[in-house]
């Protein structure tokens, strides 16, 4: 049994997966029950007869057992595990990488990052904040309109972001260079997103398969920018993008990749 450090776990698909595997899941805490039988015996003296004489005592004790997350995710890893659907990737090569297919569960040992463009989102965020909070004691840092036109399409667009999926891409630790992507539901991540950031296992299923010929967009700011493109002309608006993807403002990943619908990251 391994004992995992959960950064992330899909509890609704973990039951979901278990219910379709055994056929039901079992809700809330289980009691269980032990009973210990033990006999004292002595020597007895009657009128009609003379023999031995046994006193069986029991004792009950009752406990209630919480199943945990951590609990049914190892009954699930097992029963997986048991008839051979789990596919686990450490080191592999293009060979390996073509045999794969849509569905198939996939146990990778990981460098995980975020997309350039999240980050430059999570850093204008918190800068936003930050002046937000400066402004309440009348500090006013940006003077320009434009500049302020943009921190606000900042700070509307991390107000529609809220609860959205986050974006992660990463490689196999020790053979670089094939990718993958994932989105995760913030409701299920159990760290800082800091923490998130480095060397971990990705459990899950495969999404889609990405062709070397094609590309996927994995995160933009540009709905955050969508404001401050008022005014301008169509071909204007597309060198603007073209900039922002050069700049890093809207992160795109190349194929050969593969997006993973996740379940469990976990050290």
């Amino acid at each position: 049994m391994i004992l995992r450090n959960f950064l992330f776990l899909d509890t609704e698909s973990l039951n979901d997966y278990l219910a379709a595997l055994q056929g039901h899941i079992v809700s809330g805490d289980i009691t269980q029950t032990e009973m210990e039988v033990s006999g004292k015996s002595g020597k007895a003296g009657f009128k009609v007869a003379e023999g031995a004489l046994t006193i069986e005592q029991s004792t009950e004790t009752r406990q209630v057992l919480a199943l945990t997350d951590a609990a049914r995710f190892q009954k699930l890893y097992d029963l997986l595990d048991k008839e051979n659907h789990i596919q686990y990737l450490d080191a592999f090569d293009e060979e390996i990488w073509g045999q794969l297919r849509k569905g198939e569960l996939l146990e990778v040992e990981s460098d995980i990052r975020f997309p350039e463009s999240f980050k430059l989102f999570h850093a204008a965020n918190e800068l936003s904040s930050l002046l937000g909070f400066l402004k309440t004691f009348g500090e006013n840092l940006f003077d320009n309109p434009q500049d302020r036109v943009m921190l606000e399409g900042i700070s509307e667009f991390a107000a529609m972001s809220k609860g959205k999926p986050i974006p992660i891409v990463f490689e196999a630790v020790s053979t670089p260079g094939f990718s993958f992507f994932a989105k995760l539901n913030p409701k299920y991540v159990k760290c800082d997103l800091d923490d998130l950031e480095g060397e971990a296992t990705v459990f899950g299923k495969i999404q889609r398969i990405v062709k070397p010929d094609k590309e996927i967009e994995v995160y933009s700011i540009l709905p955050a920018l969508t404001t401050s493109f008022s005014g301008l002309s169509r071909d204007e608006i597309a060198r603007k993008k073209r900039e922002l993807r050069e700049t890093g403002g809207i992160d795109v990943l190349k194929g050969p990749a593969i997006v993973i619908l996740p379940l469990a990251i976990y050290r």
